[in-house]
This record gives C-alpha cells, sequence and structure tokens, in this order.
C-alpha cells in the first residue's frame, strides 16, 4: 500500500508540476477565484457595485469553496468590471455561470474595448461602435436578451441591419441554436479575434458551453444571412459568412471584462474566471481528477500541447493565480449601472 500511495504522491506532483506549466504557457491577463471576501474582490476588479456577495453554491469541478452572487433587483445593476493592463486584439475568456431563472436583462458575461480606454464601465446602448464625440467601442455580450435563451448582444462598427428609433441595439447571433439558460453551472469560454487591418473583415467570434463549441464565427462558416433587425440568422445553403469588422482603427483593442446583473429579480451566480491569451477550456470534473488513467492521460496532453504538436492541453485547465495587478483601483467614475 505504502508503495502505491507513494505513486499515488509522484503522479498528483507530476500533474501539478506540467498544470503550472500549462498556466504559465497560457499567458493568463486576469483571473478570480471569488475565494476571498468582497472587498478584496471588488479592489481586484477595479470597480464594482453593491448587489455582490459571497456563497458556498460552486460548480462541482470547483477547487474552492465560494462563488460570487449578482442580485440586481428592478432598475438596479450589480457587476463586477475590470480594465486589463493593455490593448489585445485577441482573447479567450472562460467562466462559469449559473442562473436563478429564466428572465433577465442584460445579465451575463461581457468583453470588449474602448477607446481610449477609461476604468469604469461606459454606457453603450444603441451605440454603433462610435460615441457622439468620436471614442470607439467594441462590446461582446453572452446574456439572455429574451425569455430561456443564451445568446450574444453585440455592438460594433460594422453593426447590420436597420436602426430602431435611430438606435442601433446590441445584434444577437445565435438565436437559431435555441441554447437554454443554463440553471445549473456551466462552463462558458468566449473567444473573440479583432480585425486586422482596420478596413479587414477577418475578425472572429467562438462559444464554446461545458467545452464543446457551439458557434464559430469567422470568414466562410456559418452558413446564413443577417435580417432586416441586424441579427444573424443561420441556414444552410445560404452565403458563407464574411467575418466581423470589429472595429475601424487598431487604436481600439479588447482592454476590459465584465460580470452583470442588470434590471433582474432573479439572481445569477459566477465562479472560476479567467482572462488569457490562449484556449483556456473547463476544470477537469473530480472523477477524472481522482482517476489514475485520467492522469496520465493528462500528462500526455500537456505534454502535446508544450510540445507543439497538438492541442489538446488547451482544452485543460487549473485554477490560475492573478497574473497582473489591477491597473485602476475601485474609482468614482460613472453610475456603473449606466453600463448598458
Amino acid at each position: 500500500m505504502g508503495g502505491i500511495r507513494c505513486g499515488w504522491a509522484w503522479l498528483y506532483l507530476a500533474i501539478s508540476v506540467a498544470l503550472t506549466a500549462r498556466e504559465a504557457d497560457a499567458l493568463v491577463v486576469f483571473s478570480d477565484d471569488f475565494e476571498s471576501d468582497v472587498a478584496s474582490i471588488s479592489s481586484g476588479w477595479g470597480n464594482a457595485s453593491t448587489g455582490i456577495s459571497l456563497t458556498t453554491d460552486v460548480p462541482s469541478s470547483s477547487g474552492g469553496r465560494k462563488s460570487l452572487q449578482l442580485d440586481a433587483g428592478l432598475g438596479g445593476s450589480a457587476l463586477l468590471y475590470h480594465p486589463l493592463p493593455l490593448n489585445y486584439s485577441r482573447l479567450f475568456y472562460r467562466y462559469y455561470v449559473k442562473y436563478e431563472g429564466t428572465e433577465y436583462h442584460h445579465t451575463g458575461g461581457m468583453i470588449g474595448g474602448y477607446d481610449p480606454p477609461t476604468p469604469w464601465p461606459q454606457g453603450d446602448a444603441g451605440l454603433k461602435g462610435i460615441r457622439d464625440n468620436g471614442d470607439r467601442l467594441v462590446t461582446v455580450s453572452l446574456e439572455i436578451p429574451e425569455a430561456n435563451r443564451l445568446d450574444f448582444y453585440n455592438n460594433w462598427i460594422d453593426m447590420q441591419g436597420a436602426t430602431y428609433q435611430g438606435l442601433y441595439y446590441g445584434r444577437q447571433l445565435i438565436q437559431d441554436l435555441n441554447i437554454a439558460v443554463p440553471n445549473q453551472w456551466t462552463c462558458v469560454e468566449l473567444m473573440v479575434t479583432l480585425n486586422t487591418p482596420a478596413t479587414a473583415s477577418n475578425g472572429e467570434l467562438t462559444v464554446w458551453i461545458n467545452g464543446d463549441e457551439v458557434a464559430n464565427f469567422r470568414s466562410g462558416t456559418p452558413t446564413g444571412y443577417w435580417d432586416a433587425a441586424g441579427d444573424w440568422r443561420m441556414r444552410s445553403g445560404s452565403p458563407a459568412f464574411g467575418g466581423f469588422r470589429w472595429r475601424d482603427t487598431t487604436s481600439l483593442g479588447l482592454n476590459w471584462v465584465k460580470l452583470q446583473n442588470f434590471d433582474a429579480t432573479t439572481r445569477v451566480w459566477f465562479d472560476d474566471v479567467v482572462v488569457a491569451t490562449e484556449r483556456i477550456g473547463c476544470l477537469p470534473e473530480p472523477r477524472c481528477a481522482a482517476s489514475l488513467g485520467c492522469g496520465v492521460i493528462l500528462l500526455a496532453a500537456l505534454a502535446r500541447g508544450r510540445s507543439g504538436k497538438g492541442h489538446a492541453s488547451r482544452e485543460l485547465s487549473k485554477r490560475p493565480r492573478i497574473a497582473s495587478q489591477p491597473l485602476w483601483s475601485t474609482s468614482s467614475g460613472p453610475d456603473p449601472g449606466s453600463s448598458r
């Protein structure tokens, strides 16, 4: 028995070392596992509202004991907003989410950019990627635009379709997939690639749910069309997607992330947030972590990923530490509730 226990100990040590190397390779920009207290979490994000608390309801794959709860109430907003230290043209944003109900208003995980950057969330409702003063913006939000359906609500410079009362409200992209609101802990990962150069339409957007790719927008896929409202409709046999022109200047980059519950009586929970420059993947489930066979597979996958001979390691993740301190401390900028 002693030899077996020693073997397990060495295996877990090897896995830990490999995962630490994997974390470094992933170039984590920011992360939070919500294991501290509300004050520390608010300071670490840089801008926080009221309606924030911690609970002991956590994903089964989480190694922690706490998760974030956002409780907004009608007309209110509960959010965390983190300005990133640089402008990025491509980022991956992974978080775990659990919704209490099915009817929300701008509630979910959001990533975007402001030019110039600000340490607080700005209002972007009705804007086609540009403000009256010429400032640029791009916003990618995975939320619940309609009851019991998960979809994007995006604003950018090249939005299609007509205005509504003179304004460009967020465009939906995956309504034809009819993804139900997750009322259980769900791993969500977004990948956003901004177009380069500014005149090109080579921007991309991908979403994974529980590790499975459910939508991948890039030049050539999927097939479909923009309807009169400016939302994408997926249709086989229709022309291929032409790519996103997210920005008209390369001075606009991805430079913030946000978690938000807005104008809703039902709560939402988040955990294990990671922002990185490479694919992050979901946390391994305990049943796999406790298996010797899974451990061997994990090490082999990590080795392939580090040697550049495979992609499997990108599907695996541990809880990274915060890789950089917040660029700004909590500020007294515009009311966070005005962000959408």
